[in-house]
């Protein structure tokens, strides 16, 4: 993706090889491009933030290769703010409290058939 933050300055940022949303996250945070990506409110998605401190110039998000990942990623921009959300990206959630059985549109899961990954990066398979 081609990100220009509000300061004006332009970062080129790789996104290939990346598999998870959080390799994603961490990938924009670690670029240096002045901005820092999370997960948004609603845990839905991603939310970017222009942490330079100027007001000068759009956020501009835009896609940068052939895969549209901005747009896929529902963060291509070119806004006069200093935070964008992306918006629902179809993601699912579980908590303690969800069957096993629901997952998978009701068909289920079989042991050693998914991998659960926590907010901190750490996965283990089930």
């Amino acid at each position: 993706i081609q990100v220009t933050n509000r300061q004006g300055t332009t970062t080129s940022i790789d996104l290939s090889g990346t598999h998870s949303l959080r390799e994603i996250i961490d990938r924009i945070n670690n670029s240096g491009a002045g901005i820092t990506a999370s997960i948004n409110r609603s845990r839905t998605g991603i939310a970017i933030t222009d942490v330079t401190g100027s007001t000068t110039n759009n956020l501009r998000i835009e896609n940068g290769d052939s895969n549209n990942s901005a747009t896929q990623l529902g963060i291509a921009v070119d806004v006069a703010r200093n935070s964008i959300d992306s918006g629902p990206l179809g993601m699912q959630f579980v908590s303690q409290a969800t069957a096993l059985s629901r997952m998978n549109q009701g068909r289920g899961v079989r042991l050693g058939s998914f991998t659960i990954t926590n907010s901190a990066g750490q996965s283990t398979g089930v």
